[in-house]
């Protein structure tokens, strides 16, 4: 019995959290449709207030006030964290609406500039917030212990909760939300100021992502990252709940959570929050929509994807043998150190071809791609290790307590059955996926959604799972490639041009794809996929297709990788990576190929250079960037390119035109 209330208590307490840190994501995201990637910072935000509110009672104000720093910082965190809400939406939001996708990419940026934020100004070691004495201690009720602390929160919850409700059911302000969200363009003729209505809402959501930030104060240290240990729960919390309802928001809360502290009671943290998103993942496969449904903006409506028309199949082709050319000549002028770096560029842009492969040509953003990188890089990385090891134990393993070697490790002992490892192993996850995902209509943000959490399951699996794949470490210390010294010099140069060959091979491979009728069907899905399975096309069997292809090749470039970097950790698997891989795609201009390679080559040059110059302030420059694209650059360097050829050829064109005349 007191295993039922100690689990009863740790899943409520869990679901209490989950619940405060995604209710304002279910007004941002569930009634707004906006993807913020920032909803994390914003509880940052939060957090950080409270510890300046702490700080100022500390210095200005005398003992016997302190505890009372508590309830004002509340206050504080909501009322700063909607100013930087307001904020956003002013400056970048209103300009992305009906664009979901372009808004994720886009607060992705805020998101790297707000981190930055908070190093430059809090440093980066994390600090501390004192909880008031009267939330310090403990009761114990049926042998369970209740802190102060998560009863506080549940309370909290509750509080926000019923003013939530009484807002938007009970006033004409949540009236007027529920129409704008609804049928903007009928409440704009009813003389709602749907604009204000936007950017109130938004300031709201945030504020209450900072209410959550002052209450997770008192579960632990506060830092930059903060934010990000939650943004792809309350994803999925909303997600499962259904968009757009409250009631669902509080079900799914409490579904995550309960199924979290009860699977954890037998595993470990790691095991059962895996365990509990893949549930997750299995359930909206099945329901998409969610616990509860609501009549509103849809997100699974196709949006329109900025392509890039004007460049012949000729001109692409010639593009992308000048860039093949400068990039072989390269290691000529560099040194070894910088043709690796350079190396890792390559398989970077094979990852981009892959993307803009399913992204530009098919519409379908996955925003999980870093798994099948990941998975092709442990693939290679464990032949490596065990090569080091002479086919014995590896020594993580050895530390781990391990005497044997796990048997699937075997697959990877030999370099004919590793390359069928990192070419199945990736083709078969996409595909089961893929099969569940999209013969089940799952589409749009939905998807990208469901694979930021198929990352997460990942990245958690591979890290408590240390005794198999090195845990956060990962695998490291290889000796030989092929039998010749992998640090060497010739070694180096040698996998470059492999690494370079199997990069033109796949651009070959998918140009020839998009100039079949198989590449038209693709296109056709992207730019309406209801016309295109009306036309009686297996639109599921083709998406699969095209996903099992993308994951194939994103997965050999893993294990391209690997040489190159000495090492592969989880961290490659991680949602910020797979995001990087799809602003890539978009910098370079999607349904580009030659602006994917581009798009790669750019971003990860001026990455380097910016973060070697100015280590402290890189991530300023590298979110910056990113936004200004999204907003001002929607096809990507590509178009500029396109661009400036219509506007040389239009003005030949008319001098043409005036001679012909004279």
């Amino acid at each position: 019995m007191n295993t039922f209330f100690t689990i009863l208590f740790n899943g409520i307490s869990l679901s209490s959290i989950l619940l405060l840190a995604a209710l304002g994501l279910s007004i941002t995201f569930g009634l707004m449709r906006v993807i913020n990637m920032a909803h994390g910072e914003f509880i940052m935000i939060g957090a950080y207030s409270t510890f300046l509110v702490q700080n100022f009672f500390i210095r200005f104000l005398p003992t016997s006030a302190f505890d009372l720093y508590y309830p004002v910082a509340i206050l504080v965190s909501f009322f700063v964290s909607a100013g930087f809400g307001a904020a956003l939406e002013q400056l970048v939001i209103k300009r992305l609406y009906g664009r979901e996708t372009d808004s994720l990419l886009a607060t992705w940026g805020v998101s790297l500039v707000l981190q930055q934020l908070a190093r430059s100004v809090f440093g980066a070691p994390n600090v501390n917030v004192s909880a008031p004495s009267v939330l310090n201690g403990n009761f114990e009720v049926a042998g369970v212990i209740m802190t102060y602390k998560r009863l506080f929160i549940i309370l909290l919850v509750a509080f926000c909760l019923l003013l939530m409700y009484l807002l938007m059911y009970k006033t004409s302000y949540g009236k007027k939300v529920r129409a704008t969200m609804q049928n903007r363009s009928m409440a704009q003729c009813l003389g709602i100021h749907t604009n204000r209505i936007d950017t109130l809402t938004f300031a709201i959501g945030s504020g209450l992502a900072g209410v959550a930030g002052a209450a997770l104060c008192l579960l632990g240290p506060v830092g930059s990252s903060l934010g990000q240990n939650y943004i792809v729960d309350t994803f999925m919390v909303v997600v499962l709940g259904g968009v757009g309802k409250l009631a669902g928001s509080i079900a799914g809360a409490l579904l995550i959570g309960m199924s979290n502290a009860a699977i954890q009671f037998g595993t470990s943290a790691n095991i059962a929050k895996a365990i509990v998103l893949f549930l997750v993942i299995m359930f909206l496969q099945k329901r998409p929509q969610g616990l509860f449904t609501i009549r509103s903006r849809s997100l699974d409506e196709s949006e329109s994807t900025p392509t890039i028309e004007g460049l012949t199949f000729r001109q692409k082709n010639l593009a992308f043998a000048a860039i093949m050319m400068i990039v072989a000549l390269l290691p000529l002028f560099l040194s070894p150190f910088r043709v690796s770096l350079v190396g890792k560029y390559i398989t970077y842009a094979i990852v981009a071809l892959s993307l803009d492969l399913i992204w530009g040509h098919t519409g379908i953003l996955s925003l999980g791609h870093g798994v099948f990188f990941g998975l092709g890089g442990y693939g290679f990385g464990m032949y490596l290790k065990l090569v080091a090891s002479s086919s014995s134990l590896p020594d993580f393993m050895s530390w781990s307590g391990r005497t044997s070697l796990p048997w699937f490790w075997d697959f990877y002992k030999t370099p004919s059955t590793t390359i069928f490892m990192v070419i199945m192993v990736p083709a078969l996850l996409a595909f089961l996926l893929g099969l569940l995902t999209f013969t089940n209509r799952i589409k749009g943000v939905y998807f990208s959604i469901l694979s930021q959490a198929l990352a997460l399951v990942f990245v958690t699996l591979f890290v408590g799972l240390q005794e198999y794949t090195g845990g956060t470490n990962g695998i490291t210390d290889f000796s030989t490639l092929f039998g010749l010294p992998i640090a060497g010099k010739t070694t180096k140069y040698i996998w470059y041009y492999v690494a370079l060959a199997i990069l033109i091979l796949t651009y070959a491979l998918f140009s020839w794809v998009m100039r079949t009728r198989c590449g038209k069907v693709l296109v056709a899905i992207r730019d309406g996929e209801n016309r295109t399975r009306f036309s009686g096309y297996q639109v599921a069997n083709y998406k699969t297709f095209v996903y099992s292809l993308s994951a194939v090749f994103t997965g050999i470039a893993g294990a391209l990788f690997v040489p190159f970097s000495g090492i592969i950790s989880p961290s490659e698997m991680s949602i910020s990576n797979s995001i990087d891989m799809a602003i890539w795609v978009a910098v370079g201009g999607r349904g580009n190929l030659i602006g994917a390679v581009l798009g790669a080559f750019l971003v990860n040059i001026t990455k380097t250079l910016i973060s070697e110059n100015f280590p402290e302030i890189w991530s300023y420059f590298i979110g910056a960037i990113f936004v200004l694209v999204v907003l001002f650059l929607p096809r990507g360097v590509m178009g500029i390119c396109v661009d400036v050829k219509n506007l040389i050829k239009g003005k030949f064109g008319q001098k043409e035109q005036k001679n012909e005349r004279n």
